[in-house]
């Protein structure tokens, strides 16, 4: 409660504006969900707040928990941001997990969210630059061995000039509709020789091929606050996963944050892992030579 009906007012134009300013754009168009009516009536001087304390309480609301079931495909940090919690205080939420990778399918995680007490949704045109993905042109070389591959050209990325319509709700963005694109520089393919020259049986030395060709989204060591054991390399859904080296299938399956997973055994204590796979052509026990399709 305020002092008197044009304070209410200002109130309700402070939390406007803090929308406003905290979304990019122009603004197209506001609306407050709900009804709002002001109302004079006597009360007690205690329960009068000054006009920060009331926009504050008005924005912040009260913390409302509820629970999300794991599924295929899930980690934290894809449930954040489908759900559009910070993955911060979705941790914070719950405190069970040590690591992502304890993250397992069906398992019920607690989702925490601040719910303002008046929602504001707004329209506006924005514009804004956006990455254009390089392609990957793979050519064969036969003077490099099969497990030899070299980069002859490093890919670039490209970019472009975004317009669009987008809405916020209480300062999130929840949906745009593209209404023009303009690209600003064409991206450079990235051009990679791989060697078709076959292995002779003197030449065991151990070596490993790559299990896929594609642009290294996340390299091995440290990420954040965890240490990435691992080498993620981007690819289309469907696109061959082959073994790096023969070896023996043990493992198949869904396998907590590592999704779809293929390891095999290479014997002298040598394993390797194949990780968020759409599909997997292989079964436990079965025997795979180096280069063969795996998933």
């Amino acid at each position: 409660m305020v002092k008197d009906k044009a304070t209410a007012e200002m109130v309700l134009d402070q939390i406007k504006d803090h929308y406003i300013s905290q979304t990019p754009g122009e603004l197209i168009k506001l609306q407050v969900t709900e009804k709002v009516k002001l109302v004079e009536r006597y009360v007690y001087p205690k329960e009068v707040v000054n006009p920060e304390e009331a926009k504050n309480l008005i924005l912040k609301g009260g913390v409302e928990t509820r629970t999300y079931e794991v599924v295929q495909g899930d980690s934290l940090w894809s449930i954040s941001r489908k759900e559009n919690i910070p993955l911060d205080d979705l941790i914070k939420a719950n405190p069970q997990l040590k690591s992502e990778n304890e993250l397992a399918l069906g398992d019920i995680i607690n989702l925490t969210e601040v719910k303002p007490l008046l929602n504001v949704t707004l329209m506006k045109k924005v514009i804004y630059e956006e990455s254009i993905p390089y392609k990957t042109e793979i050519v064969k070389d036969d003077s490099m061995w099969t497990w030899d591959q070299k980069v002859k050209q490093p890919g670039e990325k490209g970019s472009k000039e975004v317009a669009a319509e987008a809405l916020f709700k209480n300062g999130l963005k929840v949906s745009q509709t593209v209404l023009g694109e303009k690209v600003i520089k064409e991206p450079v393919t990235r051009v990679v020789a791989r060697g078709t020259k076959a292995e002779v049986a003197f030449r065991g030395s151990g070596r490993f091929l790559w299990p896929t060709v594609g642009q290294i989204t996340s390299p091995f060591g440290k990420r954040g606050r965890e240490f990435h054991s691992g080498i993620d390399i981007a690819q289309s859904k469907g696109a061959p996963v082959r073994a790096s080296n023969s070896g023996t299938v043990t493992f198949t399956g869904w396998r907590g944050g590592y999704g779809n997973l293929v390891i095999l055994n290479h014997g002298g204590g040598i394993e390797t892992y194949y990780a968020h796979n759409s599909s997997i052509t292989v079964s436990v026990g079965q025997q795979v030579e180096k280069g063969q399709q795996i998933a």
